[in-house]
C-alpha cells in the first residue's frame, strides 16, 4: 500500500518552549503539534509522576459495584469471574483473580474456549458454574451484549457485576453495576480504557473502600500488556498507567511471564510498546485463538516452576502453528481476491472460507486492510453460523457499518477499528453488498484518503542511538501518540533477506548516495514487491539488541519509487581556460563579449562581476564555470540548471584546503547563523558557501553535533533549526572522522582529476 505523504510547515515555536523541554529541538515541536503546551500538561506527558489520575469512583455505578463485592468478602460467597480469551480478557482475568485472592475472597475463574463458545457468557457453561456454587458472575472484557445470561443468573439469585469496554448496546443488560467507559465523553481521561484498565480501576477503588491495604502497582505489568495488545488510544489515563506499567514490567518477578519472555529471546529490562505489540502479546493471543486460554491465568499467577515451564512451551508451540496457520489463510485469502475481481475493486473485503479457523481470520483481516487500504471482514463457519472478524481503517468505524445491516445479521460487537459477526450464508452476498455501499458513503461524508505525516527528513549519515533515546522521551507511541516518522531519500536496495521463522518478514540493506547504508526491518512483508531503482523511504527508529549490544533499528513503512529522468545528450561547446595565467582578465573579455553570460562561483569570486552560487541559476546559453567544482554531480546539477550551449572551464581553488579547513569554516557558518539568524540555516546554503557536496555537509553537522557544539533539526525540506550544543559523543566521533576522511579523499581525487583530465572528458 503507497500512502500519501504530508510534509508539515515549518514551526516556530514560543519563546523558551524548548528551554523548557530540552533535547533535540524535535521534541519540542511534536510535543508542541500534539497540543501539550502548558508546563503542567508538559511535565506529566513526560513523567507519569507528574500526571494526577483519574478517581475509580468517577465511574457510574462503581460505588454500586464495589459495595455489592464487599458484602461478597464479608459473607465468603463464591464468585466466578468471567473473562475473554485475548490478551486483555486474559489480564483483566488474572488481575481480578489475582487481587481478590489476596482479600481472601472465594474465587474462580472461567474464560470461554473460542472453537466452543465464542466470545461473550455461553449459557449451558454458565449454568455449570452456577450449579457448582457461584453466587456472584463478575465479567471481565465482556459482558455488555450479555443480556439472557445476565438475566438467568439473576433468576438464580447471583448479583452480576459488569465491567467491560467494549461499545455500549442500545439496551443495558440488567446488571446489578456496571462499569463500562463508554458513559464518559470522549474527551474523558478514563474514556479510552481498554478491558484491563477497567478492571484495574475496580480493584484500586474496591482497595480503597476494604481498606486492605494491597499495592495495586503489582499489577501494572498486566496492565501493560492489556493496553498494548488492544491498541488503546495512549492518552489521558492509558498514557499513564502504560507508563508505569512499562517500568514494572521491565523488573516484573512474575514467574510464568519471565518464562514467556525467555521463550521470545527478549531482554526483560528492554520491554517496550513494539516489543509487547510484536513479541509478547502475539504469544498471548496464540493460546486463546487456537487453544483454551484458562492456563495463561495460571500462567500468570503461579509460583510453580515447572508449571511455568510447561504452560511456557505449550505456549510457544500455539504461536508457531498460529504463525503457520495465518501464512495459509492470507495465500488462502489473497488466492480468492486474485481470483475474483469484482471484490477485490469493492470498497471494503469480505471474504469466506467455510474450513478457515476462527482463531486466525482476525490477523489475516489486518494482513490484508495493511496491504489494500480498505476495510476487511473474513469468514467462517457453515450453515446459519458462519461467523467472522473485522478490522478497519483509521476514520472508518467498522462496527456502525456492521450495525448498519443488522437485519442480515444473527448477532455483532466490537470497536471502531474491530469487531465480531455472525450470519446466515444465504445472507452473506447481500450482506456484502449493502456494506460495500455503506463503507462508500462513510468514506465519501469523511473525504478519507490514507496518508502519512512525515515528521523530518533525517538522512542515513544522521541516525543515531542517542538520537534514538531522545526521541524516546516521547514513548510510549501508539494510537493517540504516533511514533515520528522519518523520511531519507535517494536510496537503493543493496541487498535484501527473509527473516523469521517462516520467512514471513524482510530485512532490507539499503544505501543513499554516498554509499552509507542501514539495515532495515520489514514486517510481514516476505511476500511484498520491492522498490527497483531509486526510491524514497518512510521509516520509523527504534532499538534493538544484538548479541548483547543495543543497535539501531530502522521500521519500513512505506516507499515512493523515483521515476527515472531520461537525459537527452545535447551538443556543447566546451572551452578550456584551467590554465591561463591571467583568468581576470580572460574572464572580462568573456563577459564583455557576451554580457548574458551565467558565471557560477562560490568562493573567491572575480572582482567587480555579478556572480551566481548553485542555489541561484537560471537559465542561460553561455555558462562560466569558475571555481572547482566539489563533485561530477554538482557540475552536473550546474550544467542541467543553466542548460548552456557553451561552458567556458575555469580552475579556481577555494579556500577549504583540508579537512579540517573545512570543518572550521562549516563551524563559523553555524555559529552565524546561532548568533544572527536565530539558528535558521539551510543545506544548499551551507554547500554552496563550503563550495561542497550536500552529503559531506551534513556529515560535516553530524560531527559538530556529536562533539556538543551544536545541535540540529530539519524543519522541512533542506531547512535547518540549530542551537547551541549540550553534550558530546565521544563514541561516534571516531566512526563519522573515518568517514568523512573517506569523503574528503573522494573530493581530491575528483579536484585533481578536474585539474588534469582532457577538457573532452570534463562533463561526463
Amino acid at each position: 500500500m503507497t500512502m500519501k505523504w504530508i510534509y508539515p510547515p515549518s514551526l516556530t515555536l514560543p519563546e523558551d518552549f524548548q528551554k523548557m523541554i530540552g533535547g533535540h529541538p524535535l521534541i519540542a515541536e511534536t510535543i508542541f503539534k500534539r497540543g501539550i503546551k502548558t508546563p503542567d500538561q508538559i511535565q506529566s506527558f513526560l513523567d507519569p509522576n507528574f500526571y494526577t489520575p483519574s478517581s475509580a469512583f468517577e465511574f457510574q455505578d462503581m460505588q454500586k459495584a464495589v459495595d455489592i463485592l464487599g458484602q461478597a468478602l464479608t459473607s465468603g460467597l463464591p464468585i466466578c469471574v468471567w473473562g475473554d480469551f485475548d490478551v486483555d480478557g486474559q489480564t483483566s482475568t488474572t488481575l481480578l483473580v489475582s487481587a481478590l485472592r489476596q482479600m481472601k475472597a472465594n474465587v474462580t475463574f472461567h474464560i470461554p474456549v473460542r472453537a466452543h463458545e465464542s466470545h461473550g457468557i455461553n449459557l449451558p457453561v454458565l449454568k455449570k458454574l452456577i450449579a457448582a456454587g457461584a453466587k456472584l458472575l463478575l465479567t471481565c472484557d465482556t459482558g455488555i451484549t450479555a443480556h439472557e445470561a445476565i438475566d438467568y443468573a439473576r433468576t438464580k439469585g447471583l448479583k452480576v457485576i459488569v465491567t467491560d469496554h467494549h461499545k455500549l448496546p442500545d439496551q443495558l443488560p440488567h446488571a446489578d453495576a456496571i462499569i463500562n467507559p463508554n458513559f464518559f465523553s470522549n474527551d474523558h481521561p478514563l474514556a479510552a480504557l481498554p478491558g484491563v484498565g477497567v478492571a484495574y480501576k475496580f480493584i484500586e477503588a474496591l482497595n480503597e473502600v476494604q481498606g486492605t491495604n494491597l499495592d495495586t502497582d503489582q499489577y501494572l505489568d498486566l496492565v501493560a500488556l492489556g493496553i498494548v495488545a488492544d491498541v488503546a488510544l495512549l492518552q489521558g489515563d492509558n498514557r499513564y498507567l502504560l507508563q508505569k506499567g512499562l517500568k514494572h514490567l521491565q523488573n516484573s518477578n512474575r514467574l510464568g511471564l519471565l518464562k514467556l519472555i525467555g521463550k521470545a529471546g527478549v531482554k526483560q529490562e528492554n520491554i517496550d510498546e513494539e516489543l509487547i505489540g510484536f513479541q509478547i502479546a502475539p504469544r498471548l493471543n496464540a493460546i486463546g485463538r487456537l487453544s483454551d486460554a484458562n492456563p495463561i491465568v495460571e500462567l500468570l499467577l503461579t509460583s510453580d516452576e515447572g508449571r511455568a515451564e510447561i504452560i511456557a512451551t505449550q505456549t510457544e508451540g500455539l504461536n508457531q502453528r498460529r504463525k503457520l496457520l495465518t501464512r495459509q489463510v492470507l495465500q488462502a485469502a489473497l488466492k480468492q481476491l486474485e481470483n475474483d475481481p469484482e471484490i477485490r475493486r469493492s470498497p471494503m473485503i469480505i471474504l469466506y472460507h467455510p474450513q478457515w479457523p476462527a482463531g486466525i481470520i482476525g490477523p489475516v483481516a489486518s494482513r490484508l486492510v495493511e496491504r489494500y487500504n480498505k476495510p476487511a471482514i473474513l469468514l467462517t463457519g457453515e450453515d446459519d453460523s458462519v461467523h467472522g472478524s473485522a478490522r478497519s481503517i483509521e476514520g472508518l468505524d467498522i462496527t456502525n457499518i456492521i450495525a448498519s445491516q443488522s437485519s442480515l445479521l444473527s448477532n455483532y460487537g466490537g470497536h471502531a477499528m474491530a469487531a465480531g459477526l455472525s450470519l446466515p450464508i444465504k445472507n452473506l452476498p447481500a450482506f456484502r453488498r449493502a456494506a460495500g455501499h455503506a463503507v462508500t458513503e462513510q468514506l465519501q461524508q469523511t473525504d478519507q484518503e490514507s496518508s502519512l505525516e512525515i515528521s523530518a527528513n533525517l538522512d542515513l549519515s544522521d541516525i543515531s542511538l542517542p538520537f534514538i533515546e531522545d526521541i524516546k522521551r516521547l514513548a510510549p507511541f501508539g494510537p493517540g501518540n504516533p511514533p515520528l516518522n522519518f523520511l531519507a531519500t535517494n536510496l537503493v536496495i543493496e541487498s535484501d533477506r527473509k527473516v523469521g521463522r517462516n520467512q514471513e518478514h524482510r530485512q532490507v540493506l539499503v544505501a543513499n548516495e554516498q554509499g552509507i547504508t542501514q539495515k532495515v526491518i520489514w514486517w510481514n512483508a516476505g511476500d511484498e514487491p520491492l522498490p527497483t531503482g531509486k526510491f524514497d523511504l518512510a521509516y520509523h527508529l527504534t532499538t534493538n539488541d544484538y548479541r548483547g549490544q543495543r543497535q539501531v533499528s530502522l521500521v519500513w513503512i512505506d516507499s515512493h519509487a523515483l521515476k527515472a529522468v531520461e537525459v537527452k545528450q545535447v551538443a556543447i561547446k566546451l572551452i578550456d581556460h584551467r590554465q591561463d595565467l591571467q583568468p581576470e582578465q580572460v574572464l572580462k573579455k568573456i563577459l564583455n563579449d557576451t554580457p548574458q553570460a551565467m558565471v557560477w562561483a562560490e568562493n573567491q569570486p572575480p572582482r567587480n562581476q555579478t556572480c551566481c552560487d548553485r542555489t541561484k541559476l537560471s537559465g542561460a546559453d553561455v555558462l562560466i564555470i569558475w571555481n572547482i567544482p566539489p563533485a561530477q554531480k554538482v557540475l552536473s546539477n550546474i550544467i542541467e540548471t543553466v542548460k548552456p550551449k557553451e561552458i567556458h572551464f575555469f580552475a579556481r581553488p577555494f579556500d577549504a584546503a583540508t579537512l579540517q579547513d573545512f570543518l572550521k569554516i562549516l563551524a563559523g557558518l553555524v555559529k552565524f547563523a546561532v548568533n544572527q539568524r536565530s539558528g535558521k540555516t539551510n543545506l544548499s546554503q551551507l554547500a554552496s558557501a563550503t563550495v561542497q557536496t550536500s552529503d559531506i555537509v551534513r556529515l560535516g553537522l553530524r560531527w559538530l553535533q556529536e562533539k556538543g557544539l551544536y545541535s540540529f533539526t530539519t524543519l522541512s525540506g533542506e531547512d535547518i533549526q540549530a542551537q547551541n550544543g549540550s553534550r558530546s559523543n565521544p563514541g561516534l566521533i571516531k566512526q563519522i572522522n573515518a568517514r568523512l576522511q573517506e569523503l574528503w579523499s573522494e573530493h581530491e581525487a575528483y579536484q585533481h582529476y578536474y585539474q588534469t583530465c582532457d577538457s573532452n572528458n570534463i562533463i561526463t
